[in-house]
């Protein structure tokens, strides 16, 4: 079965994190199995290619709470890499420009 949000789901009624319909997140099982344990209800699994479906050993990162999970998010963002803002603070030192339009500029730029 597929979740709406193209996660995989298994029909697991004995689990201990059973939805009340009996599902359990395939990625959390396979994660369960690599570890030998079940997984607490705070750690979190995480597709590093960002395919839901994708439930591969090698794709699946484990983080011990959903803060950590979006620190690994952050760290990804443009909005921390300090190379972007090096060059977004350049582009917008011109008083005609604003920051948004800045933005915009290294975005086709670099980006395109």
């Amino acid at each position: 079965m597929v979740h709406a949000q193209g996660y995989i789901l298994e029909h697991r009624p004995d689990h201990p994190a059973t939805s009340r319909f009996g599902y359990v997140l395939q990625h959390r099982l396979v994660a369960e199995h690599l570890l030998g344990r079940f997984l607490t209800g705070i750690e979190r699994v995480h597709h590093e290619d960002e395919d839901e479906s994708n439930n591969l050993p090698e794709n699946l990162w484990l983080f011990p709470s959903q803060s950590e999970h979006m620190r690994h998010h952050k760290r990804l963002s443009l909005r921390y890499d300090p190379g972007f803002l090096e060059e977004l603070a350049i582009l917008a030192s011109d008083p005609r420009t604003s920051l948004a339009s800045a933005s915009a500029s290294w975005w086709r730029w670099n980006r395109a």
